[in-house]
């Protein structure tokens, strides 16, 4: 019933029936069967998807039983009737009794050893996370004092958490964007007055832009919020640009100036609309936002900071003290022999230009069109790559210039390209997490391997430093992933946790285990019996005949003593159910 919820699924709990048990001899005396029972639910229910089982324990007098799946509610016995004597009728509760039962779990999934109902809330594409999170988390809480005891509810995820942290970090990053730009604004010229009006502007550019935003529907989410924190700088400058040249000349002829640089930075982010779909879902929001803030600059630039700085009577033409005249002279000399020696030598200025942006050698294949002289088709190699082969791709190119020329040509280039997969990895990820890994032989059930992983949650619940541990089990095994606390994350704490573990797995026999995820080695004491070395491949359209023949050729290839382990396995279906096969002795 909550605004903004589309669906609420609930999973985790074990199914449950209705087992019904009636004596076949009091049903016999009454003309009464198994399959008149059934018609009879069926009938009653509506439904006619009943399924029965009959179930003889014995030969003897013991009730035959009859499993019936329910949907929701107990089939209400006493008001179905199966037939009449002596004039009264007979209802099914008269002949049978009943009672609900739970399935035998083939699934297990527990938080720090809890057995887990999961609650999953469901919200439209294009809600807002933030608030609709927290308000459904103040009811969900509401829900606690009322239930009844050994029952806890707990967050196990939240999308708007990330979403939430990532808001603060962008908050926080604009605020001391503004922070340095206003302090270099000061340091530059130690003016209250040239201050306030930059200040001022800055603060009706975001203002002006914030309504802008609500007239075209533009939608604030973390990309779009990162297009305020780049724009900052980029408005700042129209308005500094403006006031100087106001301040000084009385004008607004630096305006074309600043409409055209504005132009081109809109400009360059007009190819983000050309982008593929995938890209542009991300970037059209963060373009738009750049965009608007950019042509609100331009207006503020034009007519507010005139204004501002006519009223509050700023003047830049005032004279300079002795000490400042004499270094902007000082750095004046200087720039303009720095640009007289690059104009002599404009040659070595591009060479050192490129050599900075550097150049893509690490780039280079070792070779095109691979070893071969002739391709897939029998065809010579083009001469292209021929040529590239024999100069860029030979051993000595690649030996005795590439290699040792890559790092110093590289540049800046070499540097961004290495240093981008290396921060790939989000933060998360870097963070340790130990993975546990079971499994029970062939023909084990899952209830079976719960009651080996039960004492290895015994053991996780009484360490310090673990966060939280989630379990699943069932017919492929059991998965246990540990997660850290953030203090113990960092220190050594996570591999002597993964000792105990070690430790408390080699005492519980009976299935394999491994672990992985926090030392390099881990632990596994399978022996790894599954692989084989070598394969016999059969093929056909009859797979009870080339079955046969695939257990004929087993026992034959069996007969040499070389030979360990033989067996028949179905390519493709190696994680589907597993069979037992028998084969009998017929001596």
């Amino acid at each position: 019933r909550a605004e903004g919820v589309t669906a609420v699924d609930v999973a985790g709990a074990t199914g449950r029936y209705l087992e019904i048990g009636y004596d076949p001899h009091l049903l016999s005396a009454y003309g009464i069967s198994s399959t008149d029972i059934a018609e009879a639910i069926r009938n009653f229910t509506g439904r006619a998807d009943i399924i029965g089982d009959v179930r003889r324990d014995n030969p003897g007098g013991t009730p035959l039983r009859q499993t019936l799946y329910l949907a929701s509610e107990p089939v209400p016995l006493a008001e179905i009737p199966l037939t009449t004597a002596d004039g009264h009728t007979v209802y099914l509760n008269n002949l049978v009794t009943s009672r609900i039962r739970y399935w035998p779990p083939g699934h297990y999934y527990r938080l720090n050893g809890l057995n887990t109902v999961y609650l999953n809330i469901s919200v439209p594409a294009g809600a807002n996370l933030m608030s609709l999170s927290s308000r459904l988390q103040k009811e969900v809480a509401a829900l606690a004092p009322g239930l009844r005891e050994g029952v806890y509810l707990t967050l196990a995820h939240d999308a708007a958490a990330e979403e939430r942290t990532e808001v603060f970090n962008l908050v926080t990053r604009s605020l001391l964007s503004v922070v340095i730009l206003l302090l270099c604004v000061w340091l530059t010229r130690r003016n209250g007055r040239y201050l306030f009006i930059i200040a001022a502007t800055l603060a009706a550019d975001v203002l002006i832009s914030v309504i802008v935003y609500y007239l075209i529907g533009l939608r604030l989410h973390i990309f779009s919020m990162a297009g305020i924190t780049v724009s900052l700088s980029l408005i700042i400058d129209a308005s500094i640009v403006m006031a100087d040249h106001y301040s000084y000349h009385r004008n607004r002829k630096a305006f074309l100036a600043i409409l055209a640089a504005m132009l081109t930075t809109i400009g360059a982010l007009g190819t983000v609309f050309a982008l593929p779909d995938g890209w542009q879902n991300d970037l059209y929001d963060f373009a738009r936002i750049i965009i608007v803030n950019l042509s609100v600059s331009l207006l503020v630039a034009v007519l507010f900071v005139p204004a501002l700085t006519e009223r509050l009577r700023y003047d830049s033409r005032g004279t300079l003290p002795l000490r400042r005249a004499r270094r902007i002279v000082r750095w004046d000399r200087f720039y303009r022999r720095y640009i007289a020696l690059l104009h002599r030598h404009r040659p070595l200025g591009y060479a050192l230009l490129v050599l900075a942006f550097g150049l893509p050698l690490f780039a280079l294949p070792p070779r095109l069109g691979g070893k071969a002289a002739y391709n897939t088709t029998g065809e010579p190699q083009p001469w292209h790559e021929r040529l590239y082969n024999s100069t860029l791709g030979s051993d000595f190119f690649r030996r005795y210039v590439k290699e040792p020329l890559e790092a110093p040509l590289g540049g800046s280039l070499r540097l961004f390209v290495e240093s981008l997969d290396a921060n790939r990895r989000d933060e998360r990820d870097r963070k340790p997490l130990l993975h546990i890994r079971g499994q029970i032989p062939q023909g084990g059930t899952a209830e079976e391997l719960n009651a080996k992983v039960v004492l290895v949650e015994d053991l996780l619940r009484n360490l310090r430093g673990i966060g939280r541990f989630t379990t699943e089990i069932d017919g492929n095994g059991a998965r246990l992933d540990v997660e850290f606390s953030d203090s113990a994350a960092l220190t050594s704490l996570p591999y002597l946790v993964e000792n105990q573990v070690i430790a408390r797995l080699i005492r519980i026999g009976g299935a394999d285990w491994s672990t992985y995820g926090v030392s390099q080695m881990g632990f596994s004491n399978s022996l790894n019996l599954q692989h084989r070395s070598h394969r016999l491949m059969l093929t056909g359209y009859n797979f009870d005949r080339l079955s046969r023949y695939a257990s004929d050729l087993c026992r034959y290839v069996a007969r040499n003593p070389r030979v360990r382990d033989a067996t028949v396995e179905v390519p493709g279906h190696r994680s589907g159910e597993k069979e037992l096969y028998l084969d009998y002795d017929r001596t």
